[in-house]
Order: C-alpha cells, then sequence, then structure tokens
C-alpha cells in the first residue's frame, strides 16, 4: 500500500492492521470517528513507518475498542478521546505524537504506554492498570494541563513531563501500586 486515506467513520470488526507504505507521504489519515461493533472486541494497530498518522476525531467513544496500538516514526496526530476495554492504549511505536486538540486517553482496565507527546493542550490519562512514560511531554511544545491517573496499577515516568499548567499523577490507592519518578516533572 502506499498512502490509506478514510474520509468517514469507521466501524472496526475483529483485529485489524492498516499497514501504509511507510514513505515520507505514504501515511495514514482517518477523518471520522472510530468504533468498534461491540465493546472489548475489536482492536486496531496502525503502521506508518516513518509516514504520519493522523486521528481527527475521537477512537471508541461509542462502542470503545479492545486495543489501540499506532507504530509511526513520522508525526503522529490525535485529538479528542481515545478508549479502550480490554486491552491498552500503545503509542510506545509512535515516536513524535502532537496533540491537536485537548485529548484524553482511557484504558478502562488495562495500560496506557506512551513515547514523545508535545502540542500546547490538556492530556488526560486514564488506565485501570498502568500508565508507561516512556519518553518526554512536553519536551518541545509543552503542555497544557496534564493529568494521569493509574487506578489499579502503577505510575511509571521515565521522560520528562513539561507542562504550563498543573501535572497530578495519580496511582492505584492499594499498596505496591506507586508513582515511579526517573525523570523530572514541571
Amino acid at each position: 500500500a502506499t498512502d490509506i486515506t478514510i474520509n468517514d467513520s469507521v466501524i472496526v470488526t475483529g483485529a485489524r492492521t492498516l499497514t501504509s507504505g511507510g514513505g515520507l507521504n505514504q501515511g495514514i489519515s482517518i477523518t471520522g470517528v472510530i468504533n468498534g461493533t461491540a465493546p472489548a472486541t475489536d482492536s486496531l494497530t496502525l503502521i506508518a513507518g516513518i509516514a504520519n498518522v493522523t486521528l481527527d476525531s475521537s477512537v471508541g467513544t461509542t462502542t470503545s475498542l479492545k486495543a489501540l496500538t499506532i507504530t509511526s516514526s513520522g508525526v503522529t496526530t490525535l485529538n479528542n478521546s481515545i478508549i479502550t476495554t480490554g486491552g491498552n492504549i500503545n503509542l510506545s511505536g509512535a515516536t513524535n505524537v502532537q496533540l491537536a486538540s485537548d485529548v484524553s486517553l482511557r484504558s478502562t482496565d488495562q495500560s496506557v504506554i506512551l513515547n514523545v507527546i508535545n502540542g500546547a493542550f490538556d492530556l488526560t490519562v486514564g488506565a485501570g492498570v498502568d500508565i508507561t512514560v516512556g519518553a518526554a511531554i512536553g519536551g518541545t511544545t509543552p503542555l497544557h494541563d496534564i493529568s494521569m491517573t493509574a487506578g489499579g496499577g502503577d505510575v511509571n515516568v521515565s521522560g520528562a513531563i513539561t507542562s504550563t499548567g498543573a501535572v497530578n499523577l495519580t496511582s492505584g490507592r492499594a499498596a505496591g501500586q506507586d508513582i515511579n519518578l526517573a525523570a523530572e516533572v514541571h
């Protein structure tokens, strides 16, 4: 495939992978809302190589996906809300995420894994288990308010977090559920 452009809403059925050609102008762009057929049953993986991935609208807000994985060393642009149930939101392979609006990432009962994120907007992250910050957030363009809540696990911060507003990190309340800071938060 070369580039993948979908100028409509998408209903994901089963475990689906979209792989673009991966060259500079061979990205993935979806302008409409993305939902599953039934909560916690359908997964989407987007692979774009060095090309860009753009999600112009929400994911899983009417019918949540089981999991969402994005792999791209180009720019990954996110908007609005992304919700999964039963699986992870895995952005560890998205090495240059740009927020184009206030963004909420919520895995109701699994983990959220993040890489580099920039953009002068709010970021809200909720996970049923762990949240992993694997690289700098706000290092190039500081985010505004940042809230991360790992309801049943740890918040693991390996990359610096830079914000022009408030940063709130909350781990689960049981023994052994911690906030682990291996980088600065400011």
